[in-house]
């Protein structure tokens, strides 16, 4: 039996044009926010013709936006699938790594707290190895004005 064998046989499953389709839009980004088609088909080393449905399919689904001749922007439905992923996930699942980070990073407590009306919900801490820290359970609510934290509201 080959080594290779079981890859080849996963690589059986992949859709090229999924694949091609998904590549395009990785390639738009904060420092390349249009995109021609020659510059599309020159990254993927393919011909315009080979990617020209595939465009045309990500932008009746909203995936680009026509700008200018031949010249394309990421679309709505980008931002709108990113916020779906997002809601879809817990807010402390989210927050957690960048809680953690701060707290590494600054040696201090980090706490994580929502508004709901004039109350706050303290709902996660990442604790950070201090002599004296503060041991408030997850879940009691405070009111919002008179927690510590209001001033920073």
């Amino acid at each position: 039996m080959n080594t290779s064998e079981p890859a080849e046989r996963e690589n059986d499953y992949r859709v090229p044009a999924l694949q091609r389709g998904l590549c395009i839009l990785q390639m738009f980004g904060a420092s390349q926010r249009t995109l021609a088609m020659a510059e599309i088909a020159e990254r993927l080393g393919l011909s315009v013709s080979a990617i020209y449905r595939i465009v045309h399919t990500l932008i009746e689904m909203g995936y680009l936006r026509n700008v200018a001749k031949n010249t394309y922007e990421l679309g709505p439905q980008v931002v709108s699938d990113g916020f779906s992923y997002l809601a879809s996930r817990d807010l402390v699942d989210i927050a957690l790594p960048h809680l953690n980070g701060l707290r590494d990073r600054t040696s201090l407590s980090c706490h994580l707290t929502i508004r709901e009306h004039t109350d706050s919900l303290y709902i996660y801490r990442a604790f950070a190895a201090q002599r004296l820290s503060v041991n408030i359970p997850i879940a009691p609510g405070f009111h919002a004005i008179a927690a510590p934290w209001a001033a920073s509201c």
